[in-house]
């Protein structure tokens, strides 16, 4: 049985796929509408450690000030809807966003995931898949894959990049970013950041990409872990090895040169 994968939210007919191609549990017919059940954050993984089958836990938040839950909760209810009458959903949620209760940060630092919405599938009480982040708009276009990644960015292995940094004189900024398709985010940020850099700081700004595999690692590199980071992509200014800006999250080429180097 190959794995889940929930990732194929990028997909038009999406739900579908996931529900009825990419979870593997084709059924014959329509797809059964799927209840999903609240679970207290203190339950949530004996729920899905216990479970015979597949169980698919969305960690999320009924807070409207988290507008990424409230659209990822909407695209659940979707697929819960028509998913397999066999796969089990369930769903732990808390007001306000940021008040995490310590069940669930326990939770996601087990499964090295810093932010909500997130989504975690079980089979059989292992797991087989995860998801952070709001799903894409199923009606968008694809984002880029990894494979369409130039690689114009000099790459420095994330044990490397703070001697580089401190080598490298004038205004460097640098990356942290996956290739990994299971960071959304990165996926958006990684080709509009490359190509940002081509026109950016007049040729006279340097650039540096560190590239972490599977994401969720940088949680353990001891570089990214001194600067705060808690997710990807992220974006640091330097001059002369002084950090002097920081900026997380995927962005527009326009608000990369405002918060990096406008005025450098």
């Amino acid at each position: 049985m190959k794995k889940l994968k929930m990732n194929a939210w990028r997909v038009p007919g999406a739900i579908r796929l996931v529900a009825c191609a990419l979870l593997a549990f084709v059924a014959t017919g329509a797809c059964a509408q799927t209840p999903i059940e609240n679970v207290a954050p203190g339950d949530a993984l004996a729920r899905l450690k216990a479970h015979k089958g597949v169980i698919v836990l969305n960690i999320t938040s009924t807070d409207p000030q988290c507008t990424f839950c409230i659209r990822a909760n909407a695209k659940y209810v979707a697929l819960a809807q028509s998913a397999p009458g066999d796969v089990k959903f369930i769903q732990t949620s808390w007001a306000p966003w940021a008040n995490f209760p310590p069940e669930i940060r326990e939770l996601m630092k087990l499964h090295g995931m810093g932010g909500v919405p997130a989504r975690l599938t079980y089979k059989d009480g292992v797991l087989v898949s995860k998801l952070l982040g709001e799903p894409p708009n199923e009606t968008a276009p694809p984002p880029p894959s990894a494979q369409k990644i130039t690689g114009n960015v000099p790459q420095v292995p994330p044990a490397k990049i703070a001697a580089h940094i401190a080598a490298t004189p004038g205004v460097l900024v640098v990356e942290l970013t996956s290739f990994e398709t299971s960071c959304v985010f990165c996926m958006k940020g990684n080709p509009v950041f490359e190509a940002w850099m081509q026109t950016a700081g007049g040729g006279t700004t340097k650039f540096a990409r560190v590239v972490y595999t599977p994401w969720v690692s940088v949680s353990q590199d001891g570089f990214a872990r001194a600067l705060g980071v808690a997710g990807l992509p992220a974006y640091f200014t330097y001059r002369d090895g002084k950090l002097l800006r920081t900026k997380t999250g995927a962005a527009s080429a326009a608000e990369l040169d405002k918060d990096l180097i406008d005025g450098l």
